[in-house]
């Protein structure tokens, strides 16, 4: 064999997986058939908090023209972020490959004239938007967010289809570049899944920047002049904006020759067993392409864990949940394991505490005064989710999957040493409410 870890893909499963497989000593080459970074790196969940951190500083001044810039300097440090993807590769002696390729066999992947081999081979290439039914995307009228960096300036008014994580992140975002917002979901809520509590202080803030919330709706078509956007609502009411822009729906982007290289997929995933493997037992998937979950730090952490794998025989930790989850708003949702909707649905019992973030020591020397953490034990003490809504909530929430998978209790926490004066002592604050 030419290689001993083949990597297909430059997502952050990709990147990840490549790197740790050459820095625990085996040779390995990554192949990219686009840009080095994928959608996580490249066309959504960085570049999206790029843009998101340049308004909570207000670089460039204050005035809806300067703000709308924000998509201009971010696309313009995309090439940043692949050169330091690279750099970081190849230092670290992955060799780097691009170009559209397929599989020959289990062993074997052809891109043109070249063929690689490899006795052990990755499969990271993540999933891709697509358009909803009757709203099918066009890359000028019709986008996703693979088309928002290449825009030059925000919209005027805007219609985002789907109160999702990435509808939601978007009408924050728009609506601090001066675009009037309307947003249109499906159900009676947006952020489905969501507790109220948590929502409430997001909703509120896009409301009162002039964001138009349409829930119970539902999307039946979609036409575009060269002036502008019509989208049709299902009680027989319209919409039109300057643009539409569609959240939610993704389709896999499976490689070619997936059945020469014996690998099972249902055509929306490529099916998995507990060790990431692939029904061909030299060939595992990691990150989005696996359906296990769609999140980038899920992807890294599946990356990390093939790493480990395929250099020490053996997979430590877990590839499933409690997955910390953030929501990068103004302000931001963020936390882990089990929420108040979900114990209720399930008939599980339980207690809550809520502590306000600005009424920790920390918080009133910086003058906070939004955002809270609560905490949901069992009757046991066992704690079974951590929850935040605040400025830089997902910084404060990074870890709280990692408490969680400890099965930690009330009782631990209180006997935690936290930093003082920090906010996170909101958590022990919150702890002495339920001890």
């Amino acid at each position: 064999m030419d290689w001993d870890v083949l990597v297909l893909g430059s997502g952050p499963a990709g990147y990840y997986c490549a790197l740790n497989c050459a820095r625990l000593g085996k040779k390995t080459v990554l192949v990219e058939k686009e840009h080095l970074g994928g959608t996580g790196f490249r066309w959504g969940c960085l570049p999206v908090k790029m843009m998101l951190d340049q308004i909570r500083t207000q670089a460039g001044g204050n005035s809806a023209e300067a703000k709308s810039s924000a998509i201009a300097r971010t696309a313009g440090r995309i090439n940043e972020v692949e050169a330091r993807i690279e750099r970081r590769l190849t230092g670290s002696g992955v060799e780097v490959i691009q170009g559209q390729g397929r599989f020959t066999d289990p062993g074997i992947f052809r891109i043109g004239k070249r063929v690689i081999t490899a006795s052990r081979i990755v499969i990271a290439t993540g999933t891709e938007p697509v358009g909803w039914p009757g709203v099918p995307l066009d890359g000028k009228r019709i986008i996703s967010h693979k088309d928002v960096l290449s825009l030059s300036r925000a919209p005027e008014h805007l219609l985002i289809l789907g109160g999702d994580v990435e509808g939601i992140e978007f009408a924050c975002l728009f609506s601090h570049l001066g675009t009037q917002v309307t947003l249109v979901e499906k159900e009676e809520e947006v952020l489905p899944g969501t507790d109220r509590d948590l929502i409430e202080p997001l909703e509120a803030r896009l409301i009162a920047r002039g964001v138009r919330l349409i829930t119970g709706a539902v999307v039946r078509s979609c036409s575009t002049n060269e002036a502008a956007v019509r989208v049709d609502l299902d009680n027989g009411s319209h919409l039109s904006g300057d643009m539409v822009l569609v959240t939610g729906l993704r389709r896999a982007n499976l490689p070619e020759g997936l059945e020469e290289a014996g690998v099972d997929h249902d055509g929306q995933k490529i099916r998995v067993n507990g060790d990431l493997q692939t029904s061909c037992g030299s060939i595992y998937a990691a990150g989005d392409i696996n359906g296990i979950s769609g999140m980038s730090h899920a992807a890294i952490q599946q990356a990390l864990l093939v790493a480990q794998r395929l250099t020490k025989g053996a997979v430590r930790g877990r590839a499933g949940p409690p997955y910390p989850r953030a929501i990068y708003t103004l302000p931001e949702i963020a936390g882990a394991g089990y929420q108040e909707t979900e114990l209720e649905t399930e008939g599980i019992p339980y207690k809550c505490s809520r502590y306000r973030i600005g009424d920790t020591w920390r918080g009133f020397s910086k003058g906070i005064d939004e955002g809270f953490v609560k905490i949901l034990s069992a009757q046991d003490d066992r704690i079974l989710g951590i929850w935040m809504c605040g400025g830089d909530a997902s910084e404060l929430a990074s870890l709280f999957g990692a408490l969680l998978s400890k099965d930690l209790t009330v009782g631990e926490l209180l006997h935690s040493l936290i930093l003082h004066p920090t906010l996170g002592e909101a958590l022990l604050e919150a702890a002495m409410e339920l001890g």
